[in-house]
C-alpha cells in the first residue's frame, strides 16, 4: 500500500483501487450518498464492472457493510463533478496517490513484477488449501497448539520459507510486495515444493511434527541450491529485515 498525504491506494489482483468510504471521508460527504452516485453514474454497465468492485467492511458495531474498491478511472468519473477548493485539494491528493503507486511499481519492477506478483498469489492458494488439510490431520494426531490456534500453521510455514529464502528470522509484513522478481520465482517454487511434501507425507500417515521437519528440508535445500547464503544477508542488506530472532 502506497500512502501519500493519507490517501490510501490498495492494490488487489493487480489494480489499484481507492474505497467509497475514504472518499465519503475526504469529500465530507454520507457514505450512503456517495453508494447512491456510484448506483446512478451514467456510464454503461461494462465500465461500471471494470472500474467500480462490490466489496465490505465492518462498522463500529461489527456489522458488514457495503462498499466499493474504486480504479482510478472510476474515481476520475466519480469525482469529477464534487467541487470547492477542498474537493479540489483532494482531488489532487487522489492523483498523486495513484502517480505515487505506479512509480513504485516501476521501481520494483514494473508491469513484469505485478504480473509475478499476482502469479504468486494464485499460485499460493494450493499450499494454504493444503495447510488447512495438514491443520485438520495435525488435531486428529493430538495437536493442542493448532486446535487452540489454527492460523499458527499458516504463520509457520511462511516464517520457515522466509528465514530458508531470505535469511528473515521473523516474518515481515507485506515482504512479497518488497521481492524482487527472482526472490519471488523462488518462494514461488519453494511453496510448489511445501504443498507437494504435505501431501505425500499425510499421504503416508506420517507424524504432523515430522511433516513439518520434512519440509523445512526441503526448503532449505531448495535455498543451498539457489546458494541463496553465498548471495546475500537480508538480515544485513535489506532495510526491511528484522534482526530480532525468532
Amino acid at each position: 500500500m502506497q500512502i501519500v498525504d493519507t490517501v490510501s491506494v490498495v492494490e488487489k489482483n493487480g489494480e489499484f483501487y481507492v474505497t467509497s468510504t475514504t472518499i465519503a471521508d475526504h469529500f465530507d460527504k454520507q457514505h450512503k450518498d456517495v453508494l447512491k452516485a456510484i448506483e446512478n453514474l451514467g456510464c454503461t454497465e461494462q465500465f461500471r464492472e471494470r472500474n467500480f468492485a462490490p466489496s465490505n467492511y465492518k462498522s463500529l458495531q461489527g456489522k458488514k457493510m457495503p462498499m466499493f474498491l474504486i480504479t482510478r478511472d472510476g474515481f476520475s468519473f466519480l469525482c469529477m463533478g464534487f467541487t470547492g477548493e477542498k474537493a479540489d485539494l483532494w482531488k489532487e491528493k487522489y492523483i498523486e496517490a495513484f502517480n505515487g503507486m505506479e512509480r513504485e511499481l516501476t521501481r520494483i519492477g514494473g508491469a513484469a513484477w505485478l504480473q509475478k506478483r499476482v502469479e504468486t498469489k494464485l499460485y499460493r492458494k494450493p499450499l494454504t488449501d493444503t495447510i488447512q488439510r495438514f491443520i485438520q490431520y495435525a488435531i486428529e494426531q493430538g495437536s493442542q497448539s493448532y486446535a487452540k490456534n489454527p492460523s499458527f500453521a499458516y504463520s509457520n510455514f511462511t516464517k520457515m520459507e522466509y528465514k530458508a529464502l531470505f535469511m528473515l528470522n521473523k516474518a515481515v509484513p507485506d515482504l512479497r510486495d518488497k521481492l524482487s522478481i527472482m526472490d519471488l520465482n523462488s518462494l514461488q517454487v519453494a511453496e510448489r515444493i511445501v504443498t507437494k511434501a504435505l501431501a505425500d507425507c499425510m499421504e503416508e500417515d506420517l507424524h504432523y511434527k515430522e511433516i513439518y521437519q520434512i519440509c523445512k528440508s526441503k526448503v532449505e535445500q531448495l535455498a543451498e541450491a539457489l546458494g541463496v547464503s553465498d548471495q546475500r544477508d537480508l538480515l544485513s542488506q535489506n532495510p526491511f529485515a528484522l534482526d530480532t530472532a525468532a
